[in-house]
């Protein structure tokens, strides 16, 4: 996650914070799960439109040797998938996805609260 943000620092657009979310971030992910993280930017007159801010993400991952980039910046939630072949991870970086967040950190709680969540998290998942 600091190698990401330390890249996304080059951008020529102000970038905010990268929060983690789902499975990777709740403790309900298993070994094949990719990795969600939401670009939260601050609100502003010089912010950036979400399609260049994609744009600009998508370009400067392709730049760092990121594979498989894939952009969706007219999707409701604008989105850039990859695959870090440093780490091996598959990727999602998505923005202001500020419900998936709050959701991620609700699903910790329930899980650290009690030990059967996550057994019900993974099955309801499956199912």
């Amino acid at each position: 996650m600091t190698r990401l943000h330390s890249i996304l620092q080059e951008l020529s657009m102000p970038v905010g914070e990268l929060q983690m979310f789902g499975s990777s971030a709740n403790g309900f992910g298993n070994n094949g799960s990719d990795v969600d993280i939401s670009l939260l930017s601050s609100p502003g007159a010089d912010a950036p439109s979400s399609e260049d801010l994609i744009e600009g993400v998508s370009t400067l991952l392709e730049q760092h040797g990121m594979a498989n980039l894939t952009d969706r910046r007219t999707a409701r939630i604008p989105i850039v998938t990859f695959d870090d072949p440093q780490t091996g991870l598959e990727c999602d970086i998505c923005l202001n996805n500020l419900l998936a967040v709050h959701n991620t950190q609700l699903l910790r709680t329930y899980g650290r609260a009690d030990p059967r969540v996550r057994p019900l998290a993974y099955v309801i998942k499956r199912w």
